[in-house]
Formats: structure tokens, C-alpha cells, sequence
């Protein structure tokens, strides 16, 4: 005797789900295909219309911005959309608004503007936290005094920023700011290592001549001759953050009292 299975209701119950399944894989295949596909095109479309309310929120918060020329505006703009679309922001414990997403992205942009390629391949998401925090990225610890921090083995991949030390650090020029800071340690670790020897030192040539300003200027610092701040003298990859950052926020007074320093920094962000 033959089994019929044309009309077996089990039978035509498995191919009822297995066709669902095949149209779910298929739609959601095609979902993710249309937005990888957007997320790669977005930025063209969105370049062309960047928000005036976001232009003016740059001119009126990011000094390095508003010094900048029409052109370079341009480009800096278009590379804050490429990083917001790139990278994740995660508010823990506070909210995360339009400004606080631009000073993050404009701390990105600001060390790398003057090269043609610029990524974070390293980075993956942004936790912003309301205020300093512990070594254990909790805001609620009995000691906290971390206003930023790159992490490190299971927190690879993660940037911890304090929301309040974000925004002061681009309200204020004191050579105090924790984006650029945090971003510039990326930047160092791109040859693999943050040693304060940036990776275009190397292809430069120029690690010579930085060792050399940086072991002068930690000597002055240790004599209580310089005007940089303490935590530069800790070790060389923070000096290398903290001249950034007086680098970025303070050129042409870095210029005048530094100008060695300053030419070698020059060469080192091609700016």
C-alpha cells in the first residue's frame, strides 16, 4: 500500500512552516541587505543637507571649528556625519543630546583633519556617563575621578567619556579636554601600542625629534619651567595627549612659548 502524503495534514504543516521560515530568512536577508546598503549611500544624501541647527551648534561650541575656512568646514562636517553613522553613543545613566553626539564626533575629527584616510577601526561604541567615574566605569563608586578612559581587554572597543568633563572641556580653554584626550590615546595606539609615539611619527621619520622635545619639555615640567600641566610629566603618552590638546585648543600661544614643540606637532597632525 502506497502512503499518499499530498494530503497528510503533518506533511503540509512542515511545508507550511518551512515556506514561513524561507520568507522570514528572505525578508529579514533583504532588510539587513537595504540597510547596509543605506548606511553606505546615506552619507552622500545627507552631506549635501547638514543641518544649519547642527552648523550652528559647532560655531558656537567647538572653537576649532569656527576658526576653520569654508572648505575645511566642509570636510569636517562631512567627516562628523561619516563618525556618527560609523560609531554608537550609549548614554548610561544620563541622556545623550545633539551637542554631546557633536562633541564627541568633533574630539574624533579634530586630531585626523589633516589626513586624507581617518578611521577608528578600534572603536566601537561611545558610553557617555553623567559624571567622573571609578576605574570600574561605575559612576556610583565611592572613588570615582575618571573624567574619560579607553577600555582595555573585555572593554575593548569602548570609550567611557563623563558627560560634564565633555562639555567643559569645550567651554573652557585650560588645555583640559577629555575628548580630544581620549581620542588622541586612539590615535597613538594605532601602530598597535600606546607608547606616545604615534603611528605618522614612524612613517614620518619625525620620532626622533618628538623623543627628543618630549624628554626637554618633561625635564622643564620636572624643574617647574614649563606651563604645561602636571599629568604630562606622568609618562610619555599622556605628554603626547597633553600637548595635543594644548596643540589643538591654544596654537598660537603654543607657538610662541613652545616652537619647537609646536613644529614637530605640526608635522605630526599634518595641520
Amino acid at each position: 500500500m502506497l502512503l499518499h502524503v499530498g494530503t497528510h495534514p503533518v506533511t503540509e504543516v512542515f511545508y507550511t512552516m518551512e515556506t514561513a521560515l524561507v520568507v522570514l530568512l528572505s525578508a529579514s536577508f533583504l532588510i539587513w541587505l537595504a540597510s547596509r546598503f543605506y548606511l553606505k549611500n546615506s552619507k552622500i544624501a545627507v552631506i549635501n543637507n547638514f543641518p544649519n541647527s547642527w552648523r550652528e551648534l559647532l560655531e558656537k561650541h567647538v572653537c576649532f571649528y569656527r576658526k576653520l575656512g569654508p572648505e575645511k568646514k566642509e570636510k569636517f562636517e562631512k567627516r562628523i556625519l561619516t563618525f556618527l553613522n560609523q560609531k554608537e553613543i550609549i548614554g548610561k545613566g544620563t541622556s545623550v543630546e545633539l551637542l554631546d553626539r557633536l562633541l564627541i564626533a568633533s574630539s574624533a575629527v579634530i586630531p585626523l583633519l589633516g589626513f586624507s584616510e581617518w578611521h577608528y577601526p578600534m572603536l566601537e561604541e561611545i558610553i557617555l556617563l553623567p559624571e567622573s567615574f571609578s576605574q570600574h566605569y561605575d559612576p556610583n563608586a565611592p572613588q570615582h575621578h575618571l573624567a574619560g578612559m579607553v577600555g582595555t581587554g573585555e572593554l575593548a572597543g569602548k570609550m567611557f567619556l563623563s558627560r560634564k568633563a565633555l562639555r567643559s572641556g569645550f567651554e573652557s580653554f585650560d588645555e583640559r579636554n577629555v575628548g580630544l584626550h581620549e581620542f588622541l590615546h586612539l590615535v597613538d595606539s594605532a601602530d598597535g601600542r600606546i607608547d606616545g609615539i604615534p603611528q605618522m611619527l614612524i612613517q614620518n621619520r619625525a620620532s626622533i625629534p618628538w623623543l627628543r622635545v618630549v624628554h626637554e619639555e618633561m625635564q622643564k615640567l620636572s624643574e617647574g619651567k614649563s606651563d604645561f600641566r602636571e599629568y604630562a610629566r606622568s609618562s610619555q603618552e599622556e605628554f603626547l595627549t597633553v600637548a595635543g590638546e594644548y596643540f589643538f585648543e591654544k596654537p598660537e600661544q603654543l607657538a610662541q612659548r613652545h616652537p619647537v614643540l609646536y613644529a614637530v606637532l605640526r608635522e605630526v597632525f599634518n595641520q
